[in-house]
């Protein structure tokens, strides 16, 4: 069935939710290889609104985000469950298409909504992207 499957995280509760999903996944199919994919938009957020972020701004905005990779990632390992993990720069729904067709994963999992951010108003939904453009099937995990 799933060979490969690429979960794509943001550290949001729809996030945390999806996590949930691929570790009950793995538990009926416990040869399918996990990996986990988080995204850093900051490039794409200073292109589209041409911000001037100093060197501090940027290192804290980047340890922010490692810190919601390393909390996701947690609830793996509680759970003894091993994945392998990329990040990745860039439109996190452009990104994350690239990398499952180039990676060669039978299935994107991810939440139905994410953290977010100014951006996506004028990037669009990562859902939206990922599902127009995966090469593989797509579940979308709802946070409600």
């Amino acid at each position: 069935m799933y060979n490969k499957v690429l979960l794509a995280t943001d550290g949001s509760e729809t996030a945390a939710k999806a996590a949930e999903f691929v570790v009950e996944l793995k538990k009926t199919l416990p040869s399918a290889q996990v990996t986990v994919v988080f995204v850093d938009e900051l490039r794409v957020l200073n292109t589209v609104f041409d911000w001037k972020l100093d060197d501090r701004l940027l290192a804290e905005i980047k340890e922010a985000s490692k810190d919601r990779m390393t909390q996701a990632l947690g609830f793996f390992e509680n759970a003894g469950v091993d994945v392998s993990t990329v990040r990745l720069e860039g439109d996190p729904g452009a990104e994350i298409v690239k990398y499952a067709r180039d990676g060669g994963f039978d299935n994107i999992v991810m939440g139905s909504r994410g953290l977010g951010s100014l951006g996506s108003v004028f990037l669009g939904s990562v859902v939206q992207k990922v599902l127009h453009g995966a090469p593989c099937p797509v579940t979308i995990i709802r946070g409600d």
